[in-house]
């Protein structure tokens, strides 16, 4: 199955709570978002099938609250209404791997229950990728597998390696997310102290969290 490549995001802060001083801003989230978008975090997906970092396309804010649960066909609907409605957001475009992630306010669940859930949908007749992720009132650096951006992290690589469910897979069965769903730690991000999830590589056979950078000397003739 694909795989997405050369990933564009588009984060939509979905509900009137964003308008207002939540407990972490909105701007905040989005700082360590594309510290995990576009920093070494995705380089290690390079081993399946060439994917890697990519790039944010903006921050928005839906000001319609989402219903209380909300489902999957209300993610679809909020997002086709949305862009609809709203023709600065960066709509699906063929030929481009777009994400969009809905970040949902403290006190709203869903109807199985989950932290997130990524899936697709059609805009205009072209394919996108999207996800919803809960805010459980935890903030930042909660002690646990759960959180904004552990969320996110953990629906982004899933979503990038395994978009349509026919894609990587661990032991037959398991998204590289779901198999580390434990393994966490609080990092820098982007400026920013936050939690944040590991995925797992085939190649090191366990679960990593790519966060450093490689420097060459330039003045050295051997390496």
């Amino acid at each position: 199955g694909p795989v997405l490549t050369n990933v564009e995001v588009v984060v939509i802060f979905w509900g009137s709570y964003w308008n207002g001083t939540p407990a972490v801003s909105s701007d905040t989230f989005y700082q360590c978002f594309t510290g995990i978008v576009t920093g070494p975090y995705l380089t290690g997906l390079r081993q399946y099938r060439g994917v890697g970092p990519g790039s944010m396309l903006g921050k928005f804010i839906n000001s319609a609250d989402p219903p209380n649960p909300y489902t999957d066909t209300d993610l679809a609907n909020m997002l086709t209404a949305y862009l609809t409605a709203n023709p600065s957001v960066p709509p699906p475009l063929a030929g481009h791997n777009r994400f969009y992630a809905a970040v949902t306010p403290p006190g709203f669940t869903n109807t199985i229950g989950a932290e997130g859930e990524h899936q697709n949908f059609t805009f205009n007749g072209v394919q996108a990728f999207s996800a919803w992720i809960t805010d459980d009132g935890n903030g930042l650096t909660e002690g646990s597998s759960n959180g904004v951006v552990n969320t996110f992290s953990h629906e982004l690589a899933e979503a990038c390696s395994d978009p349509l469910g026919s894609g990587i897979h661990v032991n037959g069965s398991q998204e590289i997310g779901d198999i580390c769903n434990n393994e966490y730690t609080i990092v820098q991000m982007n400026g920013v102290t936050c939690n944040v999830q590991c995925y797992w590589s085939q190649a090191d056979n366990t679960c990593i969290i790519p966060l450093g950078k490689l420097s060459f000397i330039a003045n050295k003739t051997t390496f």
